[in-house]
Formats: structure tokens, sequence, C-alpha cells
């Protein structure tokens, strides 16, 4: 019987290690499988793009997709469609974080929200399936 626990104790660690390692490049291809990942889509009014940006920055949470001037209407805020009649735009940034790193960037939407409560700031999680 211990061979078994010591047969599954071993595979246990090395499936430990194969998670650590399982976003290494392999033939041009990230394989995410076994990383637990989330996407963040952010929306956020133009106007604070600088402190949005700063503020993921020094979290440590750099990386990020930005699309510039969308327009949108949403729940909290007046339309910004770029038009005379609903003036404005947003940005969105994309930001691809691990499981364990979602709690720490909600909660920097968050307490960014309480910064810039009319900027219409919101942010939406999505699972992330795959990185070619």
């Amino acid at each position: 019987m211990s061979r078994g626990r010591d047969f599954i104790q071993k595979i246990l660690l090395l499936r430990q290690r194969v998670l650590k390692l399982s976003a290494v490049d392999r033939g041009r291809t990230l394989y995410l499988e076994e990383m637990a990942m989330k996407m963040l889509f952010i929306i956020y009014s133009l106007e604070i793009d600088e402190a949005i940006v700063t503020a993921f920055k020094r979290s440590g949470m750099g990386g990020y997709t930005k699309v510039k001037e969308v327009c949108g209407e949403g729940r909290e805020t007046e339309p910004k469609l770029g038009s005379h009649i609903w003036p404005g735009k947003n940005n969105a940034l994309f930001v691809v974080v691990e499981d364990n790193e979602t709690q720490k960037a909600k909660e920097l939407v968050r307490q960014l929200k309480k910064e810039h409560p009319r900027s219409g700031l919101r942010a939406f999680q999505l699972p992330l399936e795959d990185c070619v």
C-alpha cells in the first residue's frame, strides 16, 4: 500500500511542476490549458486613461492590450458615442491575469472606481481558454 501512495505522491508533485511550466513555448504555441487564467475586459472614459494604465503598471499587471476611442452606452454614465449629441469616447483594456491575481485586479478596479466615480469604469472577467 505505501508503494501505491508514494507513486501517487510523486505523480502529484510532477503534476505541480508541469502546471508551473505549462506556459513554456512549445513550437511557437503557448499552452495554457493547465494554467487557470482570466481575461479582464476593462472599459473606462478616455479622460482617465493615464490614471488607469499607471495604476495597472504600478500593481505589477502591466501587460495589456488597449483599444482606443470606443463608443458605447452603459448603466452608470451618459452614452459616449463620439457625436455632438452624445460626446465623449471610452478606451478599453484587455488584461490577462492568473487566477491567483484576479482578486487583486478586481480590487484595483474597485479602488479606481472610487477615485473616478463618473468615469464609467467597468471590468468584465472572462475565462481564458487558450493562447496561440
